[in-house]
């Protein structure tokens, strides 16, 4: 793998590298254990898995495209031999739930996803669609109101 010792220095010795894939323009994006890295424009950039809200993989574009919060990335791959699957098993194993409530406009969904490093924390994330905004101060304290509930409940 292109740059693997580099990635080994920043994420340690002892990281699993579970697959990777080279990309259309020098690009690297690799899948490990608790992370997903992204090797562009001479450095590497590191997500864990527990930060990827969603992604998946384009076929027919050979794209590999996920969402952090408030970015969207996409990297053309060449050959991307497992890395879809394992992508998309890894953001599974970190979803703990995801529960939706529509608003009088739009909707909110909350995820509650789990670390799959070694402290196993629960990260609470919040999207907005339809209309909905995070920024008005009435969708935010609901969110707020309901990741409580859900803490609570859920022991989480």
């Amino acid at each position: 793998m292109p740059h693997r010792a580099e990635l080994l220095t920043l994420l340690g010795s002892h990281t699993r590298i579970l697959s990777w894939a080279a990309g259309s323009e020098g690009e690297v994006v690799a899948a490990t254990v608790s992370s997903l890295a992204a090797y562009r424009e001479g450095e590497w950039q590191v997500w864990g898995w527990d930060t990827v809200m969603s992604g998946g993989w384009s076929t027919e574009k050979k794209v590999l495209r996920w969402e952090t919060v408030g970015q969207q990335h996409s990297c053309e791959l060449v050959d991307p031999k497992e890395l879809p699957g394992v992508f998309r098993e890894r953001v599974q194993a970190s979803t703990v739930m995801t529960v939706s409530h529509d608003l009088p406009t739009g909707a909110v969904e909350l995820v509650a996803r789990r670390s799959l490093g070694p402290d196993g924390a629960v990260t609470w994330l919040a999207r907005a669609s339809g209309g909905a905004s995070l920024e008005d101060p009435t969708t935010a304290a609901f969110v707020v109101e309901q990741t409580d509930l859900l803490r609570a409940e859920y022991g989480l």
